[in-house]
């Protein structure tokens, strides 16, 4: 049986740090990183949480994430989904099981689960096999199917025109957009992006849309990177790019920098939700608060009140997101003359 000393030997830390992150302190200082670490580990190592009321008969849930591991560590924003779903479990005294995708389906080897959290966004298929193992499903980041299934998601419509609006108000006229767009099971394309429609409707509401703004690729730091090239050849730059997920910011900032443009005095660039390192970008990052810790611990709620009351028609919570004002962005002339 793995224990608190396990972990923290493993992670060089004191049994008591570890214990009071795992015990979910809210008296404890420590740094998210350490927090995320603690975590990881115990999953990692199969730590059975042992709660001080005793209570046992845990309820077994399926969670099931569309990255793999290793695309989950790149990717701040699924993990930290995640981890909110693993502290709020170990404090409800739930006993987590992860799937994964093995040949590009997931293998549930017979298992009997009361529910399921599906962290992502999957196919018609693979909703079938969830569907088969249990009609108790949560989805988080997607509502593939209101009228059926629970789901937890950011309001990513109100949060792009409030931020397109604090653009506008700067000045801003001519806003690209750098954006990516996933695909799920064997590489098929899926659905356009919330926050690119979004940005679109915007623009087309202003009279200010242009095909011509608009660069997609994957999110990730190297696309990213790229897309930023593509629009560094153009003859003149837009005053404002939006992108879509602060890890495409880092491969557009160092484009821009080698290209010797500066942020905000050439081009203001504004993200979308504030990982942990946005603030600590030169500049700083004006980008896009997403509760995504907050969706996870939701999630966990919500698949108990269902379960426990035996409810048949379907819920979705729908979290507010909020702008973060920085450095990467800044007032044209023309706003504040009032031109």
């Amino acid at each position: 049986m793995v224990k608190l000393k396990d972990i923290a030997d493993l992670l060089q830390l004191s049994v008591s740090t570890v214990s009071r992150v795992l015990n979910d302190d809210k008296h404890f200082n420590v740094a998210d990183e350490t927090r995320e670490k603690v975590w990881q580990a115990a999953e990692k190592l199969g730590y059975v949480h042992k709660r001080k009321d005793g209570k046992k008969n845990a309820k077994q849930i399926g969670l099931i994430t569309w990255h793999n591991e290793k695309e989950e560590m790149m990717d701040p924003y699924y993990l930290s989904i995640r981890l909110g779903v693993e502290k709020q479990a170990f404090e409800k005294n739930i006993q987590l099981n992860r799937f994964f995708r093995k040949d590009g389906k997931f293998d549930f080897e017979d298992s009997r689960l009361d529910g399921i959290i599906a962290i992502g966004k999957f196919d018609g298929e693979e909703l079938a096999a969830f569907s088969g193992i249990t009609p108790n499903i949560v989805f988080v980041d997607d509502t593939p199917d209101e009228g059926n299934y629970d789901s937890v998601i950011t309001d990513f419509e109100r949060a792009v025109f409030d931020l397109m609006d604090y653009l506008h108000q700067c000045g801003h006229r001519a806003i690209g957009f750098i954006g990516g767009r996933d695909f799920i099971g064997n590489n098929k394309l899926f659905q356009q992006d919330l926050r690119e429609l979004a940005y679109i409707q915007y623009m087309k509401r202003k009279g200010l849309f242009k095909l011509s703004d608009l660069y997609i690729g994957r999110i990730t730091p190297d696309d990213g990177y790229t897309l930023a090239q593509s629009m560094l050849k153009r003859r003149r730059l837009p005053s404002a790019v939006f992108i879509a997920n602060d890890l495409l910011v880092i491969g557009a900032m160092r484009a821009f920098h080698e290209h010797g443009v500066k942020i905000p005095q050439d081009i203001s660039i504004v993200g979308f939700n504030d990982n942990d390192f946005s603030r600590y970008l030169m500049p700083a990052l004006t980008t896009v608060k997403v509760h995504t810790e907050w969706m996870g611990k939701e999630a966990v709620n919500l698949l108990l009140e269902r379960l426990n009351s035996a409810r048949s028609i379907a819920k979705k919570v729908i979290l507010p997101a909020e702008l973060v004002k920085r450095e990467s962005c800044r007032v044209l002339h023309i706003a504040k003359t009032g031109v």
